[in-house]
């Protein structure tokens, strides 16, 4: 049997591996009726500038701490340690932060952790007579912790298959507080062979029940993904998302990202998205997206320009760092 005959059995199996825990959520894709019907929206919001400015096409490209919020199998493309902080500024004062690590712990496992804080500024607080109250500050916390593994690679190098998991802990402060508890799966098979290598991945995003305020519970927004990625360069990358979701039609991201060598350890990158979700909301600019990144060894600082049409724009500052593996893991191939 060829690799080739195997790949696409390998990649249905674990696509119906991922949706099988949702079935309740998988019965809304598609329906357009369903928008505003899930809770904890901020739960979508991308972590790192690299994968926003792509348009959030990253299920199949991803492959730092960043991983843990989109595709937790890229958490196994870590050779030894991976973390990430980024800060946000969103629309209407809201700012938004995010940070995460993640350790190769064994030859085929890395463990990864991370924290998401949104704070949605000050709000005026009035009684059902509208006399004021003073102001409040609504707040979002999200805590969550991640695995990845190579479960499948191949000695020649052809084809590796990847999976993984993240577990979240919601916490939701609007005067009143609650929790919540969600899961991400997902897998990703990388191919090294043809014209040029590509990738191929899964996943499903947020399974599990949003936090409960008093006798109301919503569900949580939940995504199912397939992606794929491929370097027709080398300098380019290309990517690209369809996402089905509970919450709304399905939609698509695409991405791209050029990246130019100046010195052995310096090299910088230009990235462009184009994600169709609000596109029939905001319009056409808001579904444009862009950015700038600029690595020095295995240190990187990213930039992302969202705007939101009528709502105004969103911008995305993150550093990164990626560390090699030590020079006693590292070998060359005979």
């Amino acid at each position: 049997m060829t690799l080739g005959s195997l790949s696409p059995r390998i990649l249905s199996l674990c696509l119906l591996a991922l949706l099988a825990p949702g079935p309740p959520a998988v019965a809304g894709l598609f329906n357009a009726q369903s928008v505003g019907t899930t809770s904890d929206d901020f739960l979508l919001m991308g972590v790192g500038a690299r994968g926003i400015a792509m348009g959030g096409a990253m299920t199949a490209v991803t492959d730092d701490s960043n991983s843990i919020f989109w595709n937790p199998a890229g958490l196994a493309l870590i050779p030894r340690a991976s973390g990430s902080f980024m800060y946000g500024s969103q629309v209407a004062g809201i700012n938004y932060q995010a940070a995460n690590y993640a350790q190769r712990v064994s030859d085929f496992d890395v463990l990864a952790g991370g924290l998401r804080y949104q704070n949605l500024g000050s709000v005026q607080e009035t009684d059902v007579n509208n006399n004021s109250l003073g102001t409040f500050n609504p707040n979002n916390l999200v805590a969550e912790f991640g695995w990845g593994s190579d479960i499948y690679d191949m000695s020649s190098g052809d084809m590796s298959v990847d999976l993984g998991a993240t577990l979240r802990y919601i916490h939701s402060d609007y005067l009143m507080t609650a929790t919540g508890y969600g899961a991400d799966i997902g897998a990703m098979a990388r191919f090294e062979r043809g014209l040029f290598p590509y990738t191929l991945a899964v996943s499903a995003q947020n399974i599990g029940s949003g936090p409960k305020f008093v006798q109301t519970q919503e569900p949580l927004p939940f995504q199912a993904k397939m992606g794929g990625a491929a370097r027709p360069w080398r300098p380019l990358l290309v990517s690209c998302d369809v996402t089905l979701p509970n919450y709304s039609p399905a939609f698509a991201a695409v991405g791209t990202e050029y990246t130019a060598d100046f010195d052995r350890d310096i090299s910088g990158a230009v990235r462009a998205g184009f994600n169709t979700e609000t596109l029939s909301s905001l319009g056409v600019l808001s579904a444009v997206s862009a950015g700038l990144g600029i690595k020095f060894k295995g240190f990187s600082i990213d930039y992302a320009f969202v705007p939101m049409g009528v709502l105004g724009t969103e911008s995305f500052v993150s550093l990164t760092f990626n560390l090699p593996k030590k020079p006693s893991q590292t070998f060359s191939m005979p």
